[in-house]
């Protein structure tokens, strides 16, 4: 599998009703940054990870619709527990591979 580069496509959205304030793209793979604040008026940042999934349309089969599978309200803490995961999914996919079950 071909992995990509990067595309750090930023987009500043400032000034905009419930628009992200900062957008990081990779593939079909999106973070964005959100600024929020809770009833008390006090800021907090959250973030959300979209994924892009295109579909044959049903009613024409030539032509692609596009899903959107989204995780929203996530933290930094959450975004570090996404990270430990998939570091230590990865390191067992490598032990597994120098074992010879890739």
């Amino acid at each position: 599998m071909k992995k990509s580069k990067p595309t750090e496509v930023r987009r500043k959205m400032k000034n905009q009703k419930n628009k992200p304030i900062d957008k990081i793209k990779d593939g079909r793979i999106s973070l964005l940054k959100w600024e929020n604040s809770n009833k008390y008026g006090e800021p907090y940042t959250s973030f959300s990870l979209i994924k892009t999934v295109m579909k044959r349309s049903e009613d024409d089969p030539s032509k692609f619709e596009g899903q959107f599978f989204n995780l929203n309200g996530l933290t930094k803490k959450d975004l570090k527990a996404i990270i430990g995961l998939i570091e230590e999914m990865m390191e067992g996919e490598q032990e597994e591979e120098a074992e010879g079950w890739s």
